[in-house]
């Protein structure tokens, strides 16, 4: 909402910041993360999800800024806040790609050979089974019956 072009919707965001600032705790603990409901009428992302409905904590990017700092950030018309803000979310899809990249340079130093060798990466892996379930998965041979008949 911070990086929002227009600028009712940045005010909004301003101020959502200053309520988690006062709600959220105090001392540091590990949060627990819950999904909040979707609208799937919403006709704008800001009413997506109710805001209410929830604990809401303030952005780990500004919390060294203070309120005066983010105030600024959102009312100056330089992009600084929007350039500091177009990062990928770190989810466990990102870190799975940071580590392919890593893997991919430490194995490989031309440009062409590196993204020949990412993209043979990700195409094994999407030829790979999926399950949903370990139930659903099969060992080809079965190491319990193998053990007995050794001995």
């Amino acid at each position: 909402m911070l990086v929002d072009e227009r600028e009712h919707i940045r005010e909004l965001g301003y101020r959502r910041i200053l309520r988690a600032r006062q709600i959220g705790p105090k001392k540091k603990t590990v949060r627990n993360f819950l999904a909040p409901k979707i609208n799937f009428q919403a006709s704008d992302y800001i009413q997506i999800i109710n805001w209410n409905s929830f604990a809401v904590y303030p952005p780990l990017m500004l919390r060294d800024l203070s309120e005066d700092d983010v105030k600024s950030l959102i009312n100056s018309d330089t992009t600084s806040i929007r350039e500091i803000q177009k990062f990928p979310c770190h989810t466990q899809a990102v870190e799975r790609c940071v580590k392919l990249v890593t893997e991919a340079s430490n194995k490989v130093c031309v440009h062409k050979a590196r993204n020949g060798y990412i993209r043979a990466t990700l195409k094994s892996r999407s030829v790979l089974r999926n399950f949903s379930k370990k139930s659903d998965f099969k060992c080809v041979v079965d190491i319990k019956k193998k053990k007995y008949k050794i001995q």
